[in-house]
Protein backbone atom coordinates (compact mmCIF):
# COMPACT_ATOMS: atom_id res chain seq x y z
CA UNK A 1 0.00 0.00 0.00
CA UNK A 2 1.34 3.61 -1.40
CA UNK A 3 0.73 6.86 0.78
CA UNK A 4 1.47 10.03 0.25
CA UNK A 5 3.23 12.04 3.35
CA UNK A 6 1.56 15.43 4.04
CA UNK A 7 2.57 18.41 5.97
CA UNK A 8 0.66 20.20 8.94
CA UNK A 9 2.78 23.98 8.77
CA UNK A 10 2.33 26.05 12.01
CA UNK A 11 4.67 29.39 12.70
CA UNK A 12 7.34 27.46 14.57
CA UNK A 13 6.53 23.56 13.91
CA UNK A 14 5.60 21.56 11.40
CA UNK A 15 4.14 18.01 11.91
CA UNK A 16 4.22 15.49 9.14
CA UNK A 17 0.97 12.54 8.81
CA UNK A 18 -0.20 10.35 6.15
CA UNK A 19 -3.57 8.64 5.61
CA UNK A 20 -5.03 5.70 4.34
CA UNK A 21 -8.68 4.09 4.04
CA UNK A 22 -11.63 5.38 3.39
CA UNK A 23 -15.36 6.24 5.48
CA UNK A 24 -16.86 8.13 7.67
CA UNK A 25 -15.20 6.70 11.01
CA UNK A 26 -11.33 8.66 11.77
CA UNK A 27 -8.69 6.68 13.59
CA UNK A 28 -5.92 7.86 15.02
CA UNK A 29 -2.54 6.11 15.37
CA UNK A 30 -0.47 7.52 17.79
CA UNK A 31 3.41 6.18 17.38
CA UNK A 32 6.22 5.42 20.27
CA UNK A 33 9.74 6.69 20.58
CA UNK A 34 11.74 6.02 17.46
CA UNK A 35 15.21 6.79 16.50
CA UNK A 36 13.96 7.64 12.58
CA UNK A 37 10.80 9.06 11.57
CA UNK A 38 7.74 6.82 11.00
CA UNK A 39 7.10 8.56 8.01
CA UNK A 40 9.97 6.68 6.37
CA UNK A 41 7.96 3.46 7.32
CA UNK A 42 4.43 4.99 5.87
CA UNK A 43 4.08 1.85 3.31
CA UNK A 44 4.83 -0.67 5.67
CA UNK A 45 2.90 1.14 8.51
CA UNK A 46 -0.02 1.10 6.08
CA UNK A 47 0.20 -2.48 5.17
CA UNK A 48 0.00 -3.55 8.87
CA UNK A 49 -2.90 -1.39 9.62
CA UNK A 50 -4.86 -2.18 6.67
CA UNK A 51 -6.97 -4.56 8.40
CA UNK A 52 -8.58 -0.61 9.10
CA UNK A 53 -8.62 0.73 5.88
CA UNK A 54 -12.40 -0.26 5.03
CA UNK A 55 -14.24 1.05 8.01
CA UNK A 56 -12.19 4.15 9.07
CA UNK A 57 -9.79 6.87 7.54
CA UNK A 58 -6.63 6.73 8.95
CA UNK A 59 -5.12 9.13 10.13
CA UNK A 60 -0.91 8.30 11.50
CA UNK A 61 1.29 11.26 13.19
CA UNK A 62 4.77 11.92 13.91
CA UNK A 63 6.46 14.29 16.05
CA UNK A 64 7.01 17.99 15.08
CA UNK A 65 10.26 18.16 12.81
CA UNK A 66 11.70 20.42 14.98
CA UNK A 67 11.00 20.30 19.08
CA UNK A 68 12.67 22.34 21.13
CA UNK A 69 14.90 22.08 24.03
CA UNK A 70 12.96 20.89 27.04
CA UNK A 71 9.92 19.93 25.17
CA UNK A 72 8.17 17.67 26.89
CA UNK A 73 4.70 15.12 27.05
CA UNK A 74 2.61 18.15 27.57
CA UNK A 75 4.02 19.74 24.56
CA UNK A 76 3.66 16.70 22.25
CA UNK A 77 0.12 16.43 23.11
CA UNK A 78 -0.66 20.69 22.71
CA UNK A 79 1.13 19.70 19.26
CA UNK A 80 -1.32 16.96 18.33
CA UNK A 81 -4.63 18.89 19.56
CA UNK A 82 -3.79 21.39 16.99
CA UNK A 83 -2.79 18.73 14.24
CA UNK A 84 -6.00 17.34 15.38
CA UNK A 85 -7.94 20.85 15.27
CA UNK A 86 -6.19 21.52 11.87
CA UNK A 87 -7.54 18.50 10.20
CA UNK A 88 -11.00 19.05 11.59
CA UNK A 89 -10.68 15.56 13.32
CA UNK A 90 -13.42 14.92 16.26
CA UNK A 91 -14.41 11.79 18.10
CA UNK A 92 -11.75 9.51 16.89
CA UNK A 93 -10.70 6.00 17.51
CA UNK A 94 -7.11 6.35 18.84
CA UNK A 95 -4.52 3.54 18.96
CA UNK A 96 -1.26 4.90 20.55
CA UNK A 97 1.78 3.16 22.12
CA UNK A 98 4.47 3.48 24.12
CA UNK A 99 5.58 7.46 24.12
CA UNK A 100 2.49 7.86 21.74
CA UNK A 101 -0.09 6.47 24.60
CA UNK A 102 1.28 8.90 27.21
CA UNK A 103 0.56 11.77 24.54
CA UNK A 104 -2.87 10.32 23.78
CA UNK A 105 -3.28 10.17 28.37
CA UNK A 106 -3.16 13.77 28.19
CA UNK A 107 -5.09 14.22 24.67
CA UNK A 108 -8.17 12.01 25.97
CA UNK A 109 -8.24 13.91 29.42
CA UNK A 110 -8.13 17.76 28.12
CA UNK A 111 -10.18 17.59 25.28
CA UNK A 112 -12.54 14.64 25.51
CA UNK A 113 -14.46 16.01 22.06
CA UNK A 114 -11.45 14.28 20.44
CA UNK A 115 -11.51 10.78 21.40
CA UNK A 116 -14.40 8.50 21.06
CA UNK A 117 -12.77 5.51 21.83
CA UNK A 118 -8.90 4.88 23.00
CA UNK A 119 -6.52 2.23 23.18
CA UNK A 120 -3.19 2.45 25.54
CA UNK A 121 -0.13 0.04 24.50
CA UNK A 122 2.97 -0.97 26.19
CA UNK A 123 2.68 2.20 28.12
CA UNK A 124 2.44 3.67 31.56
CA UNK A 125 1.39 7.09 33.22
CA UNK A 126 4.82 7.38 35.15
CA UNK A 127 8.02 6.71 34.23
CA UNK A 128 9.66 4.52 37.34
CA UNK A 129 13.63 3.58 37.72
CA UNK A 130 14.26 0.87 35.40
CA UNK A 131 12.36 2.82 32.37
CA UNK A 132 14.64 5.96 32.66
CA UNK A 133 17.88 4.22 33.14
CA UNK A 134 16.67 2.83 29.76
CA UNK A 135 16.25 6.06 28.06
CA UNK A 136 19.04 8.02 30.11
CA UNK A 137 21.26 5.28 28.50
CA UNK A 138 19.71 5.66 24.97
CA UNK A 139 20.23 9.30 25.17
CA UNK A 140 24.35 8.44 25.88
CA UNK A 141 24.72 6.39 23.30
CA UNK A 142 22.92 8.96 21.06
CA UNK A 143 24.91 12.02 22.04
CA UNK A 144 28.31 9.90 21.65
CA UNK A 145 26.88 9.34 17.70
CA UNK A 146 27.52 5.34 18.78
CA UNK A 147 24.85 4.71 16.39
CA UNK A 148 25.32 0.85 15.99
CA UNK A 149 24.80 0.83 19.99
CA UNK A 150 22.14 2.77 19.87
CA UNK A 151 19.72 0.62 17.20
CA UNK A 152 21.47 -2.69 18.54
CA UNK A 153 20.47 -1.54 22.33
CA UNK A 154 16.60 0.28 20.98
CA UNK A 155 15.68 -3.18 19.14
CA UNK A 156 16.68 -5.27 22.17
CA UNK A 157 14.74 -3.93 24.28
CA UNK A 158 11.85 -3.35 22.22
CA UNK A 159 11.40 -6.47 20.43
CA UNK A 160 11.13 -10.21 22.18
CA UNK A 161 14.65 -12.21 21.97
CA UNK A 162 13.32 -14.59 19.04
CA UNK A 163 11.97 -12.12 17.32
CA UNK A 164 15.14 -9.79 17.34
CA UNK A 165 17.23 -13.25 16.52
CA UNK A 166 14.59 -14.02 13.93
CA UNK A 167 14.85 -10.82 11.88
CA UNK A 168 17.66 -9.09 13.63
CA UNK A 169 19.47 -8.04 10.35
CA UNK A 170 16.14 -6.81 8.80
CA UNK A 171 15.79 -4.38 11.60
CA UNK A 172 19.32 -2.96 11.95
CA UNK A 173 19.37 -2.24 8.93
CA UNK A 174 15.79 0.18 8.43
CA UNK A 175 17.03 1.76 11.52
CA UNK A 176 20.52 2.85 9.82
CA UNK A 177 21.91 5.71 8.12
CA UNK A 178 21.09 8.09 10.98
CA UNK A 179 21.51 11.79 10.34
CA UNK A 180 22.81 14.27 13.18
CA UNK A 181 19.01 15.98 13.12
CA UNK A 182 17.68 12.61 13.85
CA UNK A 183 19.77 11.83 16.62
CA UNK A 184 19.34 15.26 17.73
CA UNK A 185 15.15 15.28 17.64
CA UNK A 186 15.63 11.28 19.27
CA UNK A 187 17.35 13.23 22.66
CA UNK A 188 15.09 15.65 23.00
CA UNK A 189 11.86 13.50 22.32
CA UNK A 190 13.85 10.74 24.97
CA UNK A 191 14.79 13.26 27.08
CA UNK A 192 10.72 14.83 27.74
CA UNK A 193 9.96 11.88 29.72
CA UNK A 194 12.58 12.39 32.58
CA UNK A 195 10.63 12.41 35.97
CA UNK A 196 6.81 11.96 33.95
CA UNK A 197 3.97 11.82 35.98
CA UNK A 198 0.40 11.74 34.14
CA UNK A 199 -1.47 9.88 36.70
CA UNK A 200 -3.41 13.21 37.74
CA UNK A 201 -4.54 13.30 34.13
CA UNK A 202 -6.06 9.83 34.22
CA UNK A 203 -9.08 10.23 36.23
CA UNK A 204 -10.72 13.30 33.37
CA UNK A 205 -10.64 10.57 30.68
CA UNK A 206 -14.25 9.69 30.19
CA UNK A 207 -13.76 7.42 27.11
CA UNK A 208 -13.63 3.81 26.84
CA UNK A 209 -10.06 2.49 27.06
CA UNK A 210 -8.62 -0.46 26.34
CA UNK A 211 -5.07 -1.27 27.91
CA UNK A 212 -2.65 -3.73 25.79
CA UNK A 213 0.77 -4.65 27.05
CA UNK A 214 3.04 -7.44 27.86
CA UNK A 215 4.21 -9.46 30.64
CA UNK A 216 7.52 -9.48 28.74
CA UNK A 217 7.63 -5.74 28.02
CA UNK A 218 11.65 -4.72 28.90
CA UNK A 219 10.64 -0.77 28.96
CA UNK A 220 7.35 -0.64 31.05
CA UNK A 221 6.75 -3.54 33.86
CA UNK A 222 3.72 -5.13 33.03
CA UNK A 223 2.23 -3.59 36.71
CA UNK A 224 2.60 -0.07 35.11
CA UNK A 225 -0.76 -0.91 32.52
CA UNK A 226 -2.26 -2.95 35.09
CA UNK A 227 -2.41 0.18 37.57
CA UNK A 228 -3.34 2.33 34.98
CA UNK A 229 -5.89 0.26 33.66
CA UNK A 230 -7.32 0.00 37.39
CA UNK A 231 -7.16 4.20 37.45
CA UNK A 232 -9.35 4.14 34.26
CA UNK A 233 -11.80 1.42 35.62
CA UNK A 234 -10.98 -0.18 31.93
CA UNK A 235 -10.26 -2.99 30.42
CA UNK A 236 -7.33 -5.00 29.63
CA UNK A 237 -5.58 -7.46 28.09
CA UNK A 238 -2.25 -8.64 28.79
CA UNK A 239 -0.14 -10.57 26.13
CA UNK A 240 2.78 -13.10 27.16
CA UNK A 241 6.13 -13.52 25.37
CA UNK A 242 6.10 -11.11 23.04
CA UNK A 243 7.98 -7.61 24.84
CA UNK A 244 7.63 -3.80 24.81
CA UNK A 245 6.63 -4.64 20.37
CA UNK A 246 3.75 -6.52 21.09
CA UNK A 247 2.18 -4.26 18.41
CA UNK A 248 4.18 -5.40 16.27
CA UNK A 249 4.11 -9.23 17.02
CA UNK A 250 1.36 -11.06 18.43
CA UNK A 251 -0.97 -11.86 15.11
CA UNK A 252 -4.10 -11.02 16.70
CA UNK A 253 -3.15 -7.72 18.21
CA UNK A 254 -5.04 -5.19 15.35
CA UNK A 255 -8.18 -7.86 15.49
CA UNK A 256 -8.20 -7.51 18.91
CA UNK A 257 -8.02 -3.64 18.60
CA UNK A 258 -11.01 -3.45 15.93
CA UNK A 259 -13.14 -5.98 18.25
CA UNK A 260 -13.10 -3.01 20.57
CA UNK A 261 -13.34 0.05 18.38
CA UNK A 262 -17.11 -2.56 16.95
CA UNK A 263 -18.70 -2.95 20.11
Amino acid sequence: MSVNIESINAASHDTKFFRFGSDSKTLVIIPGLSVKSVMDFADSVAEAYKIFADEFTVYVFDRVSNPNENYTIYDMADDTIKAFDSLKIKDAYIISVSQGAMIAQVLAARRPDLVKKLVLGSSASRIPENSAKIFSEWTRLARKRNVEALNTSFAAHIYSEKFFAQYREAILSSMSNVTDSELERFIILAASMRGMNLSSELENIKCPVLVIADSNDKIFDVSESKTMAEKLNCGIFIYHGYGHAVYDEAPDYKARILKFFRE
